[in-house]
């Protein structure tokens, strides 16, 4: 309340045809002054202290609350601040709370976070981190007085002094989205992921290769992406299965059969797994081995018409994650391919990724008759030509893929699971089916 009192001004004085004494004025005056005096005090401390919606003339705008309770408000349309780190965030990074409520950057080499900048104790600080990550084997690491949240952060382990690390993002994933949160200005910070999506939670919807790939932890478990049911129409042989429409089949797939089998010499049967080989279209053969290898194929006779009800059915392949990732990875691009699996690329490889994992990117991969994203293994090499396979069975590649002749340019990721230094091992397991 204000303490400007006017009662000391007498507004009657002078009186009008009188002689009046100059003392009056002189009163009035005083008064005058005096509340001047109290209404300059209490601007200047409404200048200091109240919020304002723009700058006071001459005054530079500081809406600080100074942690003064604001209470019993409606609110609508509040916005968080940002602030960014840095777009090469590597080593050590310092992260001020006060310097913004979402604090985002790119990460590009392993990097370790301190924080600081954090409301007083006993009042909730929390602030979001929403990190970019341009390096698939970069690491993020927090310090000892950041915990977890109950144990929900993917690829993170503690080590004997507390250090908190997440390894590497989740293999799919570039953007690491994190909350944390203090009520002890900063002395213990408890960190929850924001963008960690449910069904990653549960099982990932994925055909890894055997070594894994950047961000594969132990516990980790994919189900594979299967092509649907399909009905026989015909057999011809010596081995051929042939479906109603393009199968989308690949070599190696576990599949049954339903329905009316072994009809007049289609030597399977609706007990047994089998799996695909020399897929293409929609033909396919079938062994008795995942390895696709020609020994083991299933002879058919030549049926046209009679299996109307025959029906082949994809097994969902199930795998486990049980290492963590560490192979060497060699990117590049493809040049050519061809009928018999032969794929010529940008440069030569060693002979010591025979055997090893290869994924193909871009839409160029599937003009080619080769699926995107998920692993063939190397055959053979020759200079700049390697052989790629379907399969592999017990570290070995299967039979010769069947691809198409093309020129179109995509590119190529191999994982070297035995390369000189690098260490790298199989860390997934596939669990075979029973009928």
């Amino acid at each position: 309340m204000s303490t400007i009192n006017t009662n000391g001004i007498n507004a009657n004085y002078p009186v009008p045809g009188e002689n009046n004494s100059s003392q009056g004025f002189r009163d009035n005056f005083t008064s005058t002054k005096n509340n001047l005096d109290i209404a300059g005090t209490e601007i200047t401390d409404l200048q200091q202290k109240a919020v304002v919606k723009s700058g006071l003339v001459g005054i530079p705008i500081d809406n600080n609350m100074a942690n003064t309770l604001i209470s019993n408000a409606a609110v609508r349309s509040f916005r968080a601040t940002t602030f960014n780190l840095g777009n090469s965030l590597s080593g050590t990074v310092t992260v001020n709370a006060s310097l913004g409520d979402v604090q985002i950057g790119t990460l590009t080499a392993n990097t370790t976070l301190t924080f600081g900048g954090w409301a007083p104790t006993n009042t909730e600080s929390s602030i979001k981190l929403k990190l970019t990550s341009s390096n698939a084997n970069a690491s993020l690491s927090f310090p000892a007085n950041v915990v977890l949240n109950g144990s929900i952060l993917e690829n993170a382990t503690v080590d004997a002094s507390g250090i908190t690390t997440v390894l590497q993002a989740p293999y799919g994933s570039t953007l690491l989205e994190y909350k944390l949160t203090t009520v002890d200005c900063g002395n213990t910070i408890v960190v929850d992921p924001i963008n960690r999506p449910y069904r990653d939670t549960q099982v990932q919807l994925r055909n890894p290769p055997a070594t894994g790939q950047p961000g594969d932890r132990p516990g980790t478990i994919a189900v594979g992406i299967t092509p649907q049911p399909v009905s026989i129409v015909s057999t011809t042989s010596p081995s051929t299965f042939t479906a109603s429409g393009n199968t989308g089949f690949f070599n190696g797939l576990d599949i049954t059969f339903v329905g009316p089998v072994n009809p007049a010499g289609a030597n399977v049967d609706n007990a047994n797994v089998f799996y695909v080989a020399n897929a293409t279209g929609n033909t396919f053969s079938v062994a008795t081995s995942s390895d696709g290898n020609v020994s083991n194929v299933v002879t058919v006779a030549t049926q046209t018409g009679v299996v109307p009800y025959m029906q082949a059915r994809p097994q969902i392949p199930l795998q486990v994650c049980g290492g963590e990732f560490d192979s060497e990875i060699v990117e590049g691009n493809v040049a050519n391919t061809y009928a018999n699996g032969t794929v010529t690329l940008s440069s030569s490889l060693g002979s010591e990724v025979v055997n090893s994992p290869i994924v193909f990117t871009g839409a160029n991969a599937e003009i080619a008759c080769i699926d995107i994203d998920r692993p063939y293994y190397i055959k053979s090499i020759s200079g700049a030509n390697i052989v790629v396979s379907d399969t592999q069975q017990g570290g070995v590649a299967g039979g010769a893929s069947t691809l198409d002749d093309t020129d179109n340019n995509f590119g190529y990721t191999v994982y070297k699971p035995y390369a000189s230094g690098a260490g790298g091992h199989y860390i997934w397991i596939r669990y075979s089916h029973e009928k």
